[in-house]
């Protein structure tokens, strides 16, 4: 039996089932798919070339033969898989048919047509859905999906755009083609309403039904998928992503329905629907130059009211020349049924030479735009070229950057500093859920007097280079001023290269080796995007060569400040080499630049934020949430190269999104870039004609970056969840929890964490990868849980507890081995804002679990006196390192004091409370007695089962816990009264 959700695909060896196959093994969810095929070999097939393509998939490919117009071919089906899965969690019904064209090409008679036709797409589905409905009853969380087609409806056989619903003109017998794709769509409308009726039948029993609508899709259901491109049939992996969201939940809102994919071009055309609007337009414009004898005339008129026109011929020239009745379509049914739907024109009507040439001028204007219309939409993904910015502003550049300089920096910039929105994946966020620090944080703040530490100092300010002009250096000033000699250049890229640290994904070692050699055989001819890319790498090099060789007596913030030479070098170029153009070079240039500037900084960087915008909307532009397979025209190396670039660039938008408590400027569901092969870069290479197969779970450089990327769609969720206003259902917590675990067991066990101690032979680069690799884990379950454990939930309570103390003590092990003489002291520059992000995250939903457990007595709570008794523990060790970083890091200063308050509120006898002005006393943690809180408060959901992870669900004070205000929070640290909290002991 399958531990995997199941899910059975009939007709699944080709077209949009085999493109629904692929998406379901692109997703970061483990699936036993089972792939349903009328024949057996072509099924077997088609899932050998999906594990290929998708070696690293979660996902596990089965195959079973079945004939849903057989009988006997659905019962041995079932049979198989009651026998091997003993259950199916999701039934899709996608096999069908098309066989309208038959009867106009005479291969079949109209009976048989239909006869087929419901056989295929109605009857065979009721009986094949009928029989695996038991195995469906047998599942947690069963889905049927019915594939349907836009062509089905009734409101939409009512639009006469749609040459499909042109009527034929008089007279009898018709033509064949006169009868289009009635029996298809007949055959699709009734499994409309059959899936109404197992909406109805299977209602009580939990079973989600749909029937899907993907839209107008290039496959080849009933035809030539190359001739259904040209009629503006769409790339069917959207229409096969579309129906895994519905598998995996996303339009659970609209159970019992037709769900249509929205789509530019309507699903019910067989047309483009711009290129029917402009031939419409035509038509209308023809229209308002015919003149009716009902029609008053002008006075003074010359023309006759008794003028015939001659009636405008309405065959298409082809049909025309070889006699044949033609169905006014365009292009007609017998164009198409020839193969000939680009040569399909019409004469155009005859008239007075004025009327000729007001018509020809307005038809040729159409004509003209939808030629124009077609090539946008081909080269809609070409990088624009030029400069079309056009400045109003007529001060110097010097001008226009102090200007704003000053003013973001000056007494505004303060304003913008306290009004600043931060979401509550951020760190001071779970102030909100701490009624007693945020209550207290409202006076003046005096730090020396308490901790006898040096407060927090902003660095000076300074513009952000690449928001300049050019106008004041050069190429050659940026070479002569910051190139270093060749060797040491040299020097630096073998430190980055050669050594045990994997950096950056998106440059090729041996590709970029070519290019650095290149470019010093002609220095002055170098684009500066490159040049820009080789400063940030010789930037990233030398605070490697610094942290390894680096003297203990030099602080680390000065050792990333005196390589900045590089970085202000890396800046320039990007503004020389017009970064803000669509370009080679271009959106791996910035990034890597925004890479640097956040190593800068132990702090969340808002620059690295705004840049890494322009960065990802440039990359949208250039099409890199493409996956080039089916976008645009790339050798094999370039594809490859450019996955990995999308991969990090989702990676570093999320986590910076994350830090700054905002939404991420990338929806994940609105790209279909695959994930990057595990390769090393010795594997392929410009010359690579075919892309070698992933290293599965060989521990190279890049591993862990592709882990990484697998854990990157829960987390979005987590983060999304965070910052949405509509909150998630007890269910929709514990699905994505499980999803959380569900991609953790994932993790090889090479990169699975485990103490340092027993990490002595491993290298240290490894070590840090795993804990990144947990981190993410750790913080998605307390980003996911810490609400919900505020309001008093059980099972929240203790995923947090879990979480939270895992995250701050590895980080702690972490920390103390960055010591000179310990482990990772090499790699201390690893220590990165968004791992110290990480740990104060953690710190602040410990204090939190105190700060609930004092809420409620010792019996009814959930926290224990031993967890507390290690929580302490951690906080002060937590403690001890916030104020060692606090020179260096705003936001570590500022957790320091929340940690510090928590200490001394556990250890003072009489503490204020949150809950009561006469609060009675606590007494101290060794005696365990603490405050009462609403140990009484009915629950939530009391008819839950006891069982249930979510019962006891309590509704504690919102005012304190549930109300989440993001604008509200420590936003005047400098000014606070601490004492008014936290008395002098």
């Amino acid at each position: 039996m399958s531990s995997n959700p199941v899910i059975l695909i009939t007709g699944a060896n080709t077209g949009l089932g085999f493109e629904t196959v692929r998406s379901l093994c692109q997703s970061p969810k483990a699936y036993t798919i089972i792939i349903g095929g009328r024949s057996i070999d072509k099924a077997n097939a088609a899932a050998k070339k999906a594990q290929t393509e998708f070696p690293e998939s979660p996902s596990v490919l089965k195959t079973v033969q079945v004939d849903i117009e057989d009988d006997k071919s659905i019962t041995q089906a079932f049979e198989y898989v009651s026998t091997e899965y003993g259950r199916v969690d999701v039934l899709v019904n996608n096999a069908g048919g098309l066989f309208d064209r038959q009867l106009a090409s005479g291969n079949m008679t109209m009976r048989e047509l239909w006869d087929k036709s419901w056989s295929v797409n109605t009857t065979g589905t009721q009986i094949f859905t009928h029989t695996f409905v038991p195995l469906l009853l047998k599942s947690s969380d069963p889905r049927l999906l019915f594939i349907a087609s836009g062509t089905s409806t009734l409101e939409g056989s009512e639009d006469t755009v749609l040459p499909m619903n042109i009527s034929p003109p008089k007279g009898w017998p018709k033509e064949p083609s006169s009868f289009g794709f009635g029996a298809y769509r007949s055959s699709k409308s009734g499994m409309n309403m059959m899936m109404r009726e197992w909406t109805r039948i299977l209602k009580e029993d939990g079973v989600k039904v749909w029937a899907i609508s993907p839209g107008f899709l290039a496959t080849g259901l009933g035809g030539n998928p190359d001739m259904n491109k040209k009629m503006g049939a769409e790339d069917p992996t959207l229409g096969a992503k579309f129906v895994r969201d519905v598998i995996e939940g996303a339009r659970d809102d609209q159970v019992g329905k037709v769900v249509r994919r929205a789509v530019s071009n309507d699903p019910l055309l067989a047309h483009n629907r711009p290129m029917i609007a402009i031939r419409m337009a035509s038509k209308i414009v023809d229209m308002s130059n015919f003149t009716s004898k009902f029609r008053a005339q002008k006075i003074g008129s010359h023309e006759s009211t008794t003028r015939v026109t001659k009636r405008p011929r309405l065959v298409c020239n082809q049909c025309q020349k070889s006699k044949l009745r033609c169905d006014r379509g365009q292009p007609c049914g017998s164009c198409i049924k020839k193969d000939e739907a680009a040569a399909c024109t019409y004469q155009r009507p005859t008239g007075t030479r004025t009327d000729i040439n007001h018509n020809v001028m307005a038809e040729d204007k159409l004509l003209h735009l939808e030629s124009l219309v077609k090539q946008l939409m081909q080269n809609q993904a070409l990088p624009l070229s030029g400069n079309d910015t056009i400045s109003t502003n007529t001060a110097s550049p010097h001008e226009r950057i102090s200007g704003l300089t000053e003013t973001v920096d000056g007494p505004r910039g303060e304003q913008l500093e306290s009004a600043r929105y931060i979401g509550s994946t951020h760190w001071s966020a779970i102030l909100e859920d701490i009624h007693e620090l945020k209550v207290t944080l409202g006076g003046r703040l005096d730090v020396d007097k308490y901790t006898g530490t040096s407060i927090y100092q902003s660095p000076a300010p300074s513009g952000e280079l690449i928001f300049g002009s050019s106008n004041d250096f050069s190429l050659q000033h940026i070479l002569s001023e910051y190139l270093p000699p060749k060797v040491e250049a040299d020097r630096l890229l073998s430190t980055y290269f050669q050594g045990e640290t994997y950096i950056i994904p998106f440059l090729h070692t041996y590709h970029f080796q070519r290019q650095y050699r290149k470019f010093w055989d002609g220095p002055t001819s170098v684009n500066p995007l490159w040049l820009s890319i080789l400063f940030s790498v010789c930037y990233i090099a030398s605070l490697i060569r610094g942290a390894t060789t680096n003297s203990p007596h030099r602080s680390d913030n000065n050792l990333i400040l005196g390589h900045s030479i590089f970085l202000t070098a890396a800046g320039k170029c990007l503004v020389l080499g017009e970064y803000h153009r669509p370009q080679q070079f271009t959106v791996e240039a910035l990034a890597l630049y925004a890479h640097c500037k956040n190593m800068r900084s132990l702090d969340p960087s808002r620059e690295t934020g705004a840049i890494l915008g322009m960065v990802v909307r440039m990359a949208y532009e250039m099409g890199y949430h493409r996956d080039p397979d089916y976008f645009g025209s790339f050798t094999v190396f370039e594809g490859e190269m450019r996955r990995r670039f999308w991969a990090a660039c989702k990676q570093m938008d999320l986590m910076i999104s994350f830090q700054l408590g905002l939404p991420s400027n990338i929806v994940i569901d609105h790209c279909d870039t695959r994930s990057p092969r595990n390769l090393l870069d010795s594997d392929f290479d410009e010359e690579s004609e075919t892309l070698p197969a992933s290293r599965s779970e060989e521990a190279t450089k890049l591993l862990w970056f592709i882990v990484k990327e697998r854990q990157i769609p829960s987390f979005s969720k987590v983060c999304k969840n965070a910052l949405s206003f509509n909150k998630m259902s007890e269910a929709e917590i514990m699905q994505l929890d499980n999803e959380i675990w569900e991609m953790y067991a994932t993790i090889p066990d090479v990169l699975r964490t485990r103490p340092i101690s027993d990490s002595i032979a491993d290298p240290p680069f490894l070590i840090m990868t795993r804990l990144y690799i947990d981190f993410i884990h750790l913080k998605s379950l307390c980003v996911l849980h810490r609400e919900y454990m505020a309001r008093g939930n059980a099972f929240s309570t203790k995923s947090c507890v879990d979480a939270g103390e895992k995250l701050v003590s590895q980080f702690i092990d972490m920390y103390k081995e960055f010591s000179i003489g310990g482990q990772l002291y090499a790699e201390r520059w690893m220590l990165t804002n968004f791992t110290m992000h990480d740990f104060l995250l953690g710190v602040m939903v410990l204090c939190l679990v105190l700060h609930t457990r004092w809420k409620r007595d010792a019996q009814s709570s959930e926290i224990d006196i031993a967890t507390e008794s290690r929580i302490l523990t951690l906080l002060e060790q937590s403690h001890t390192i916030c104020v060692e970083k606090s020179k260096e890091s705003r936001d570590t200063l500022r957790v320091s004091h929340a940690v510090r308050l928590t200490l001394n509120r556990a250890k003072t006898p009489n503490a204020p409370r949150d809950n009561a002005s006469e609060a009675p006393r606590a007494d101290t943690i060794a005696a365990s007695n603490f405050p009462t809180s609403v140990s009484d408060t009915p629950q939530l959901h009391p008819e839950h089962d006891s069982s249930s992870p979510w019962n006891g669900y309590i509704h504690s004070d919102e005012s304190n816990f549930g109300m989440l205000d993001p604008f509200n929070f420590i936003s005047n640290v400098d000014n606070m009264d601490w004492s008014v909290f936290d008395p002098p002991i």
